[in-house]
C-alpha cells in the first residue's frame, strides 16, 4: 500500500465517488489544499483532502476536513494512517489546529480517540431551486 501526498495536484485516477473526484481536481494549483491519496496497486482505497484558512475570530491558521474516505475492505488503521500524513502536511503550513467532519456518533468517538475533541455543532439547509 502506497499513500502519496499530492500538494495542488491529483495523481492518479480515482475510482470513487464524484464528490471526491471533485475535490481532487479543485485541489490542482492551490498551495492551501493537500490531498493524500492511498492506492494499492492500480485501485485507490483511501483518500483524505485538507484546506488551510485562517480563522476569522482568533487569527489561527487552522485546516478543515474537505474529505475523507476509506474503502471499506481496508478499513482498520488507514483512516488513521491518512489523517496523520494530513496532520502532517497542515503542521509543516503552520497549521496550529485541524478540524475533522463528523457523520455519526461513532465516528466522533473515533475521532475523540485519535485526540480530537467536540468544537461546534452544525446544521444545514439546502438554498437552491425546490427549496424553502
Amino acid at each position: 500500500m502506497a499513500l502519496l501526498l499530492a500538494m495542488g495536484r491529483a495523481t492518479g485516477q480515482a475510482t470513487h465517488a464524484e464528490t471526491i473526484r471533485a475535490g481532487v481536481a479543485a485541489a490542482i494549483g492551490r498551495e492551501d489544499v493537500a490531498v493524500v491519496m492511498a492506492w494499492v496497486g492500480d485501485a485507490l482505497v483511501g483518500v483524505i483532502i485538507v484546506q488551510g484558512y485562517t480563522d476569522f475570530m482568533s487569527g489561527e491558521h487552522c485546516a478543515s476536513q474537505v474529505a475523507l474516505w476509506v474503502d471499506p475492505a481496508h478499513r482498520g488503521t488507514l483512516g488513521r494512517r491518512l489523517v496523520g500524513a494530513a496532520e502532517r502536511w497542515a503542521r509543516c503550513h503552520g497549521v496550529v489546529r485541524m478540524q475533522l467532519a463528523v457523520q455519526s456518533d461513532s465516528e466522533a468517538r473515533l475521532f475523540r480517540g485519535w485526540g480530537y475533541a467536540p468544537r461546534h455543532r452544525t446544521v444545514e439547509r439546502r438554498l437552491d431551486e425546490g427549496s424553502r
